[in-house]
């Protein structure tokens, strides 16, 4: 593994100094951008308007969890243009690969936009979300000082390379309020805390996601200023006062809707951001007035609560799942499943009158219910054990009785099965519950065996008409 590493670092840095002109154009995202040293590798690329190669530029590479480049390519484009950014964007990234393939395309990514683009070396930044997340992180352990710094999405680290002291990079995280992952990203913030690692992570309204591009901008604001501070960008004033400003705005307005937790910690990340660069004193005292503060306290205590909480939960699931697969004597019924997990009590908490409770058991359902809508599904049938595939399916019905996902994985495991007939059927249960990606439906490899079937070229026509309607 070492030797690999070295050499692919090598790989890495041989490219450095190449830049050339492209015809690309520039201030819009243009993808895909096929790799010229393998043509079945792409990105999204962004170049802002004012793109000069005659001095290097900061780039962020980002990995999706399902091949979609050009969605955090967006989400990043405003920021991009305002701080002057490159964006290289996979195309061919997923959340559940072994690591290694992903290694290949971050490899052919570095390589072709070196070759192309006046890059900053000292200031090459990776991004992703959900297992892309934690491989951005792991990258930038991997390659110990050519990343300056990492921003995850919807997940936190690669287990491979846990969090240390002497982290290589600056880390901004990102995760939803009902995401499956929060406690894990929050978890992580603590951790990093206690290490002294400059890092910060912000939470949005929202579940298992990339950033909005709100937050998405905040981040790569903040990876400036942390580059300013560091030395690796140009110390301006007019800069620094700006993101300063806007940094301030932000704490103060969460202190004036009463988050005073939020509050706390944005003026605690202002006081160390910017020391040294701009008069921090208004952060400072700030921070050291919630130092004390009872509703900061409190708030802690309840996320260190539902912390382990979660925890303890995620090993219920755990259990439950590991005695299904066992196919014990006494098997999991649908009835046992709910009872043991407590589905209908989590769902009637989920919608009770106190926020932080309802919002903990949506948290709670969300990490019963990513098990048994794709993670366990999935181990069946690559085991081609298909009824335990709809059993967990049907329990991530009952979590969810409306999302039309959990009909479309019923019909990929009938599909896979070779039962047309029901394949077809709940293809059209998940499309009058609302499914509407035609393109993703034409190409899952799962259906290739009922894609000639007249009644799902129908679906298919149906999907095409909605579309273009829309």
């Amino acid at each position: 593994m070492k030797v690999w590493c070295t050499i692919l670092f090598m790989l890495f840095s041989c490219f450095a100094s190449a830049a050339e002109n492209q015809p690309f154009e520039l201030g819009k995202i243009v993808d895909p951008v096929v790799v010229n040293a393998d043509h079945t590798r792409s990105y999204a690329l962004y170049l802002p308007t004012h793109y000069d190669p005659g001095r290097k530029w900061p780039i962020l590479y980002c990995f999706d969890a399902r091949e979609r480049g050009k969605v955090p390519a967006g989400l990043f484009q405003t920021a991009a243009e305002k701080y002057g950014y490159i964006i290289a964007s996979s195309n061919n990234t997923r959340s559940d690969d072994p690591k290694w393939p992903n290694l290949e395309i971050i490899k052919a990514l570095w390589q072709d936009t070196h070759a192309r683009f006046s890059i900053d070396d000292q200031r090459v930044y990776t991004s992703g979300f959900s297992g892309g997340a934690r491989f951005a992180w792991g990258i930038g352990q991997l390659l110990k000082g050519a990343v300056a710094g990492v921003i995850g999405c919807g997940a936190g680290i690669h287990t491979d390379y846990p969090p240390n002291k002497d982290l290589p990079f600056v880390y901004f995280g990102t995760v939803g309020t009902t995401d499956f992952n929060y406690y894990e990203v929050n978890d992580l913030d603590h951790t990093l805390e206690s290490l002294g690692v400059p890092h910060q992570v912000r939470i949005f309204e929202g579940g298992h996601d990339w950033a909005p591009e709100w937050l998405a901008t905040r981040a790569l604001e903040w990876m400036t200023i942390r580059a300013i501070k560091a030395g690796k960008a140009e110390k301006s004033a007019p800069l620094i006062a700006n993101l300063y400003n806007i940094a301030i705005q932000e704490a103060a307005e969460s202190e004036t809707k009463h988050h005073d937790y939020e509050a706390m910690h944005l003026y605690k990340s202002i006081a160390d951001d910017f020391s040294g660069l701009t008069d921090a004193s208004i952060a400072e005292k700030k921070l050291e007035s919630y130092r004390n503060s009872p509703t900061v306290q409190a708030a802690q205590k309840r996320m260190d609560k539902d912390i382990a909480g979660s925890n303890q939960y995620s090993d219920a699931v755990t259990a439950v799942i590991r005695e299904m697969r066992s196919n014990s004597p006494e098997p999991h019924t649908l009835g046992r499943v709910m009872q043991d997990l407590q589905i209908g009590k989590l769902k009637k908490d989920a919608h009770g009158k106190d926020p932080e409770d309802a919002r903990y058991a949506q948290r709670l359902l969300e990490i019963a219910y990513v098990q048994f809508i794709y993670y366990y599904p999935q181990d069946c049938v690559q085991r081609h054990d298909y009824r335990q595939a709809l059993d967990a399916l049907a329990v991530a019905g009952e979590i969810k009785e409306d999302d039309p996902r959990v009909d479309y994985n019923i019909a990929s495991v009938y599909a896979k099965k070779g039962d047309k007939k029901k394949a077809i059927d709940s293809l059209n249960k998940s499309l009058h519950k609302g499914f509407k990606n035609v393109d993703y439906l034409q190409q899952d490899p799962d259906f290739a065996g009922i894609r000639d079937e007249e009644d799902f070229k129908k679906i298919v026509e149906q999907l095409k008409m909605t579309k273009s309607g829309s």
